[in-house]
């Protein structure tokens, strides 16, 4: 069950949402995303379980990998959904590589059905699942939910590519919940040794960019999209240090190719971002590392050659 101060802020979101998609409000999102990001409780650390694959499960996708790679092109069983389902909480690093893997090649050569891909999404994109113990401390849940937002972002990526299988509605519910990452995001490790890529941002970035290529979102979805991943990478205190802002300007970029809107919107949330950094405690560690982390995406952005002008003169203004 999600919880329900989880409920509560998505429910908040959500209002934010609807109202964008209205035209009730605009800018004023801007403001209103950063204050429900610092409105929202933390919790203490609670018990994680990581799965723990088994050895038929894991030669179950072995031989699976192996036959595609040798060219026989067996379809995927529902035996192998359920594993991918049952164990994409591991800690294995190898398992992790090897999940993603089977997918990728599921889709590349066409072994998997609709139906098969649906079920992958509709648990994958449930709040529980891409939430889990996203308000609490740095803990091992995180695994669960990076593996969460890749498995989407194929699943999104099949449906763009002709497998066609997630309706207009299907997208309607999952960006309410999708933009709960960002808010309550904190997770900013990634590379963990042991365990492979944490990465959230750099998932969620990437996610988002999929997203925004679905002719099915507008404009409104897309400043929703905008406003929260930006204003939940300016949150984040610890350092995001590991190509993180690289993916984040990938997606910003792609945004202001699509229209002027998206450009004139971050660059007023470009304004605000600049005033709060310009205004703050010396001595304080975490605003300094925010500080960092902001030179670190506005310099990915200035390096991309197809930063629009408006941008740019934004970003270098003194």
């Amino acid at each position: 069950m999600v919880k329900n101060d989880i409920t509560k802020t998505m429910l908040m979101l959500s209002d934010i949402h609807r109202r964008l998609m209205d035209g009730q409000v605009y800018l004023e999102a801007i403001n209103e995303v950063d204050t429900l990001i610092h409105n929202a409780e933390r919790k203490q650390w609670t018990p994680v379980e990581v799965a723990q694959p088994e050895y038929e499960v894991r030669t179950l996708f072995g031989d699976f990998v192996d036959n595609v790679q040798q060219g026989h092109h067996v379809k995927m069983s529902d035996q192998l959904i359920t594993g991918i389902i049952e164990n994409s909480t591991t800690d294995s690093m190898a398992f992790r590589r090897m999940l993603l893997v089977t997918l990728e090649l599921g889709l590349e050569n066409n072994l998997i059905t609709t139906e098969q891909l649906t079920t992958l999404f509709r648990h994958f994109s449930q709040p529980q699942v891409l939430l889990s113990h996203i308000d609490e401390p740095t803990n091992k849940a995180a695994y669960g939910r990076s593996i969460a937002v890749n498995i989407i972002r194929l699943m999104l990526i099949a449906d763009r590519s002709g497998y066609f299988f997630l309706t207009q509605d299907d997208l309607d519910k999952f960006l309410n919940t999708v933009g709960m990452l960002p808010v309550l995001e904190k997770d900013s490790r990634g590379f963990v040794s042991h365990v492979g890529w944490v990465h959230m941002y750099t998932g969620i970035a990437n996610l988002y960019s999929e997203l925004c290529e679905h002719d099915e979102l507008v404009r409104g979805n897309k400043i929703f999209l905008l406003s929260t991943l930006v204003e939940g990478y300016k949150s984040i205190d610890t350092p995001l240090d590991m190509g993180e802002n690289e993916d984040v300007a990938s997606f910003l970029i792609k945004l202001f190719d699509q229209h002027r809107l998206y450009q004139e919107f971050f660059v007023k949330e470009v304004g605000i971002w600049r005033t709060e950094i310009n205004h703050f405690s010396i001595f304080s560690k975490e605003q300094w590392v925010r500080l960092f982390n902001y030179r670190r995406l506005m310099q990915s952005l200035i390096m991309d050659g197809n930063l629009p002008s408006k941008v740019m003169k934004a970003i270098v203004k003194d």
